[in-house]
């Protein structure tokens, strides 16, 4: 499996660089001021109702940042990292929002398991398809190939005007009614899912599969992730064999080894 992991990284390595370590450290710092500047803390004084929902909040953060620091930085790629801080980030601004305990209640486990949800580098490195790039790396993918997914992909007039084809160009032919059976896209639609969420929250996503053909026992499949409110970035042109591939939807290209 760790071969089907080249270049996977560098895909979203960008998501990496926006949140580091530093909100889980400003977590324990703001744990720490929250204790030592509650004056009723530990006194035994009769405490009204907003001390009470203060102190219930302190607990709620310190619980929430002490189970995301336990996840432990090493058992995750970089932007899954980041998730896991932005999870905590997000969970705090809420439970100092909240007013009630059973809401706090409800923000404490639903930030847990958005924390639990994050993919690690254990279960990233499981999963079972190949990255459009690496599989022609690894020589899965011919040249030839690679011409006839860019034509499904793009559609005759794009991949025309990309330079991708000449205008009599006739694509490995392909009976792209025939797909996978529901098992085995349920397979993929899950593993897609890990592997997103090593860099982003698609936990309420719809996962849409595209088939852009069979290539020497491997299925080529388009991607979309429909339904979770985020307006992915333009991916930059890229190319791969000399042929190139636009796309500004966020539809990766994976492979797909047939059984």
């Amino acid at each position: 499996m760790l071969k089907k992991l080249i270049n996977r990284n560098k895909v979203f390595e960008k998501y990496s660089m926006y949140k580091k370590n530093i909100y889980l450290v400003l977590a324990l710092t703001l744990i720490f001021v929250l204790v030592a500047c509650n004056p009723n803390a530990g006194t035994g004084s009769v405490q009204d109702e907003n001390d009470m929902i203060l102190e219930y909040q302190e607990n709620a953060i310190i619980a929430l940042s002490a189970y995301a620091v336990g996840k432990e930085e090493k058992n995750y790629n970089a932007s899954a990292w980041s998730l896991i801080n932005q999870f905590l980030e997000d969970g705090i601004v809420m439970i100092k929002n909240a007013r009630e305990k059973q809401q706090l209640d409800t923000l404490l486990k639903e930030f847990k398991e958005a924390i639990d949800s994050v993919t690690t580098l254990e279960v990233f490195n499981s999963i079972g398809f190949y990255l459009l790039q690496a599989a022609h790396s690894e020589g899965i993918l011919t040249h030839e190939d690679i011409e006839s997914i860019a034509y499904y992909y793009h559609g005759e007039q794009l991949n025309l005007s990309l330079g991708n084809q000449e205008a009599a160009y006739v694509p490995i032919s392909q009976d792209l009614e025939v797909f996978l059976d529901k098992e085995t896209q349920d397979k993929i639609k899950e593993d897609y899912k890990k592997f997103c969420m090593s860099m982003m929250d698609v936990r309420g996503a719809t996962i849409v599969l595209k088939n852009l053909g069979t290539y020497n026992s491997h299925v080529a499949i388009g991607v979309t992730v429909e339904g979770v409110g985020w307006t992915a970035e333009y991916i930059p042109p890229f190319s791969v064999d000399g042929i190139v591939f636009v796309n500004k939807h966020y539809v990766p290209i994976i492979i797909w080894e047939l059984d």
